[in-house]
Order: C-alpha cells, then sequence, then structure tokens
C-alpha cells in the first residue's frame, strides 16, 4: 500500500521521511485555498532529499487563482511551465486539476499539461471532488481512457 503526505515546507517533508509508514509525498504551496505549485528552489532540494530517503516525489501542479480550478489560457501556459521545470528537477510525478466554468472536467486543458509531463506519472488531484455527481463517472471514464495514474 502507498502511504503519502502532502508537505508544503521543509520541516513536513523531513518528518514525512523519518516516517516508516510514508512512501510518496506530494509538494505544494499553501499560498492559495487550493493549493498551488511550490517554488522550483523546493522542487529541486526536495527531489534531492526525498529520493535520498527512498520517497516518490511528486508535484501538485497549478497556478494560484480565486476560481478553485478553473483556469484561463494564460494560467495553464504557467502550469506547463512549471511542469516543465519539476521534470528538469527529477520530480517522479504531477498532479493537475482543471476543470471549465461549466463545473465539467477541462479535458483539453488536461490533455495539454499529460503531454507536457511526458514521461512523468500523471495523477488527477481532487478537482474531481468539484464535479457534481452525474459528471464524476465521465471523468473516472476519462481518467483511466488516458493513462492517469491516480485519482486523489
Amino acid at each position: 500500500m502507498l502511504f503519502s503526505r502532502l508537505v508544503t515546507n521543509f520541516d513536513q517533508l523531513i518528518a514525512a521521511a523519518g516516517d516508516s509508514n510514508v512512501h510518496h509525498v506530494i509538494l505544494a504551496s499553501a499560498t492559495s485555498p487550493n493549493y498551488s505549485t511550490i517554488s522550483r528552489g523546493f522542487l529541486a532540494e526536495a527531489a534531492a532529499y526525498g529520493h535520498e530517503k527512498q520517497l516518490r516525489v511528486d508535484a501538485f501542479i497549478s497556478a494560484p487563482n480565486d476560481k478553485s480550478f478553473v483556469f484561463n489560457d494564460h494560467e495553464i501556459k504557467i502550469m506547463e511551465t512549471d511542469i516543465f521545470a519539476a521534470q528538469s528537477l527529477g520530480i517522479d510525478g504531477v498532479i493537475l486539476n482543471a476543470i471549465n466554468p461549466n463545473n465539467q472536467l477541462d479535458v483539453s486543458s488536461l490533455e495539454q499539461l499529460s503531454s507536457a509531463a511526458g514521461g512523468m506519472e500523471v495523477s488527477l488531484g481532487w478537482s474531481i471532488d468539484e464535479l457534481p455527481e452525474s459528471k464524476q463517472a465521465e471523468a473516472f471514464k476519462w481518467a483511466a481512457d488516458n493513462d492517469i495514474e491516480h485519482i486523489y
């Protein structure tokens, strides 16, 4: 079983590495209500430290905004650039969220971001919880059909 821990600072990462039950950490910044992408420096140091401690290290990729997981084209480009940075710094996987203003999975944005993550594991974050129950099954099917590894 994979035990994960969300960490937003290096002290939390050190604590997670010291917990024998934790095998996977998710890096995120707590600067916005729905979390956002952690700094490039944190990504680099966390990847090195986490791998040294035999942890899988994933990054939560999200542009900070006040609209939850609804992103405009500029924010998607920011997220794409963050994915490239995470990949170059040795992060193992990314966790993505994107819904459209109609409260459905933003499939085109998720496909663009997943493509940017080429070679990294891609997971779908908790934006699925914001979808109406009637749209969740469709989102799960899309995730399964598009090589999404995990849904949080």
